[in-house]
């Protein structure tokens, strides 16, 4: 009997529909050309993607070797002329805030008198530490811990910077919007 049902099992394996398994790593594989740029506009595949493998807690960025060659590596190339490698951290984010620039002082009050917005920071390598009871943080005046990736060709820097939170939602320094 148990013969048996491992052939149904095998048969109906066999017969069931092929769906190409490679869309998810074409989208995976896109996000190394996209990350360094920010994920631009039209790349919403990409970006979904590396929102996905955040929220699932795999790593920002696939294995980029198991994207370059589906068998044999071309006569010629040499698979050192193209090393791409990335490093992926934590960073405080310190979001933009009003801070007072100009006070008076008179006999019994100490005020402002004009305002700035400061843009946002992200202090790279450092977690944001909130300490309720004192109303403080460390950095000064950081919201959360964001993450970061930085990716590398032969050794030098590609692109820029791309911090995220841990849904994948993107963090840009210098911004003066909430």
């Amino acid at each position: 009997m148990t013969h048996k049902r491992l052939v149904i099992a095998i048969t109906v394996v066999y017969l069931l529909p092929v769906h190409p398994a490679h869309a998810t790593n074409d989208d995976e594989c896109a996000i190394w050309l996209r990350l360094p740029t920010g994920f631009p506009s039209g790349c919403g595949d990409a970006k979904n993607a590396f929102k996905k493998r955040i929220k699932r807690l795999k790593p920002p960025l696939p294995r980029f070797s198991s994207y370059l060659f589906s068998g044999k590596i071309p006569n010629g190339f040499s698979s050192n002329e193209l090393d791409m490698t990335t490093r992926s951290g934590h960073a405080a984010y310190v979001p933009p805030r009003s801070e007072c620039v100009r006070w008076e002082t008179s006999k019994d009050e100490h005020r402002c008198v004009k305002t700035e917005i400061k843009p946002s920071q992200i202090i790279k390598d450092q977690r944001c530490h909130i300490y309720q009871k004192q109303s403080t943080s460390r950095p000064s005046d950081c919201a959360r811990t964001i993450s970061y990736v930085e990716t590398f060709q032969n050794g030098r820097k590609y692109g820029e910077n791309y911090y995220f939170d841990r849904f994948g939602n993107p963090y840009t320094e210098g911004s003066t919007k909430h």
